[in-house]
């Protein structure tokens, strides 16, 4: 910009009022069209620079509209999915992302604000499936119930049952003495009651 005026040469930016006031007083013509190119150089900077402004301005116009026309191809996509499981997943994506994939809330909406691709439909389904995926798994962890019957191996004798039990000892008391009639009764009563 200042290689256009051979008297400037060598001058910093911060030196140019003062090479102006001493070029005026030498050579007031030359001061002239050193001011007159100046100015174009500044206007042209300027218009530059309000070019790509409205570039910009376009550009984030532009990206708005994609990305709300992305969320109405999201929100179609998941419609079909019950407002309980839409309000678990949206309520759990942040913990997830930072329990399973180490990204803290911060680092998500900074990401999800700033860079394109992740305002994509497909991007947004696939965290929805993921973080569905991750709730759902945990809920069934902390629903599940175990209850597994032990296994009878061939050859080996079933376990003891408490009503089983009962009628033993009632049955050992009454061979013991055969002729009580308290333990005879006691046995009738243990073997009608583990029938039941």
């Amino acid at each position: 910009m200042l290689a256009a005026i051979p008297e400037f040469h060598g001058i910093g930016i911060d030196g140019l009022p003062a090479a102006l006031q001493v070029l005026k007083v030498r050579s007031p013509e030359r001061y002239a069209d050193a001011v007159s190119h100046l100015q174009r150089i500044d206007q042209l900077g300027r218009a530059a620079a309000q070019a790509q402004q409205q570039q910009q301005a376009m550009q984030q116009q532009q990206l708005n509209q994609w990305a709300q026309q992305q969320d109405q191809i999201f929100e179609n996509a998941v419609k079909s999915e019950s407002p309980e499981t839409r309000r678990q997943v949206s309520d759990n994506v942040m913990k997830v992302m930072q329990s399973k994939y180490g990204l803290s809330p911060d680092e998500l909406k900074q990401a999800y604000h700033t860079i394109p691709a992740m305002r994509s439909a497909a991007f947004q389904k696939m965290l929805y499936d993921l973080t569905k995926f991750h709730t759902l798994t945990q809920q069934v962890a902390e629903k599940r119930v175990v209850n597994v019957h032990p296994v009878q191996r061939p050859g080996t004798s079933q376990p003891v049952s408490r009503e089983h039990a009962s009628v033993e000892q009632a049955r050992a008391r009454f061979m013991q003495n055969p002729d009580d009639v308290k333990a005879a009764a006691a046995f009738i009563q243990a073997k009608r009651a583990a029938r039941s």
